[in-house]
């Protein structure tokens, strides 16, 4: 489904869908009809859906591990290690307490619903009545600056600028993505030593925490009783910034775990 940004011509969102029946072997992708070798189940109360139907729907890389007995699901540079029957995931290299395993049920790997909705950045919803699993992911589009990223549930669009887009975040915080430079001459081999320079702007702030991985470096820190988040990412097209602030007393674990899905799921279009 594609959805018109309001007032502009350049950028719109398109909202991705998948919709599960408990226990049927049918489901739909964007309101087209397709089967699945594992449906989802409900067990001891716990809705269980199949890892790699639901990813590679929303077009993750999903990878097993045999050796490990993990299961790995890549969107852009957001990463997600599922081993099985252990009670963490590992989320972009950071070990993360699960309440339910993972668990292989007639050779599919199974995870709770509601991990999905927290680490892929998506809305989830379960129709009692009808035994039905709504799952939904909004992904921004700016075909001006030429850049794509997941929006998670409750940021809403608040408007487009001349070089990218402002969001509103949940916890009356604002999330601004914009073309910075082509960045010419910069490339993943060297762009560390582009992002350490970069830092080097930041020197005096009263720093949180600050890192350089892969293509993307950031900085937090807080400045006039906000959450500042300063990233610099780079796309085929050049190099963006992502730029957010949370007041400190809204700040939670879910709104940190919606702003690095955002930021990794960026990317050229």
């Amino acid at each position: 489904m594609i959805l018109s940004v309001a007032g502009s011509a350049y950028a719109e969102t398109s909202q991705g869908t998948v919709s599960l029946i408990i226990g049927d072997n049918e489901a739909q992708i964007n309101g087209q009809s397709v089967a699945m070798a594992a449906p989802a189940q409900i067990i001891d109360g716990r809705t269980l859906v199949p890892l790699r139907f639901v990813g590679e729907a929303f077009g993750c890389d999903v990878q097993w591990n045999n050796t490990a007995q993990t299961a790995i699901v890549k969107l852009v540079n957001h990463a997600i290690e599922v081993p099985v029957s252990k009670n963490h995931a590992v989320i972009n290299g950071v070990e993360t307490e699960v309440q339910v395993p993972a668990q292989i049920i007639a050779g599919s790997t199974y995870v709770p619903l509601r991990f999905i909705g927290e680490n892929l950045g998506a809305k989830v919803d379960f129709n009692s009545n009808t035994q039905t699993i709504f799952i939904s992911i909004m992904t921004y589009l700016n075909k001006d600056q030429n850049f794509k990223m997941i929006l998670p549930p409750e940021w809403i669009i608040d408007e487009e600028v001349s070089d990218g887009v402002r969001v509103i975040v949940p916890g009356e915080g604002y999330c601004q993505v914009a073309f910075a430079d082509k960045g010419e001459g910069i490339t993943p081999d060297n762009f560390s030593l582009f992002a350490g320079e970069w830092l080097k702007d930041y020197d005096g702030k009263n720093k949180l925490s600050q890192d350089i991985e892969g293509v993307i470096a950031g900085i937090v820190f807080i400045e006039d009783g906000l959450i500042q988040l300063h990233c610099i990412k780079l796309l085929d097209n050049g190099i963006f910034t992502f730029v957010g602030a949370i007041p400190e007393t809204s700040l939670d674990a879910n709104i940190q775990k919606q702003c690095e899905i955002a930021l990794r799921s960026l990317n050229s279009l």
